[in-house]
């Protein structure tokens, strides 16, 4: 992955691969986030985030797979989550 703990990150949800767009916490397809990355992206762990806010905070699903630098799967979602400072500079 191209971040790592203590960067700020832009996560984007990508697709919903089990909730077919209702999920019960209500973050559809396009869902974004920017805060701190709380740990590395790893398999097996989750995606913790935190804002500028005391109760900003989010987390996906325990992540199963890394499909490339920028793009990892959940046990419920796909993100794309790239540094913050590099969004511009990022090819769709």
């Amino acid at each position: 992955m191209k971040v790592k703990k203590n960067d700020w990150v832009y996560l984007e949800k990508l697709s919903d691969d089990r909730f077919e767009g209702k999920h019960p916490n209500g973050y559809p397809i396009g869902y974004v986030r920017v805060g701190e990355l709380c740990s590395d992206i790893e398999v097996g762990e989750m995606c913790e985030l935190y804002g500028k806010r005391l109760w900003d905070y989010f987390h996906t699903s325990e992540i199963i797979k890394i499909l490339d630098d920028y793009t990892f799967k959940t046990k419920n979602s796909t993100y794309k989550i790239i540094p913050y400072n590099k969004l511009e500079s990022i090819e769709e």
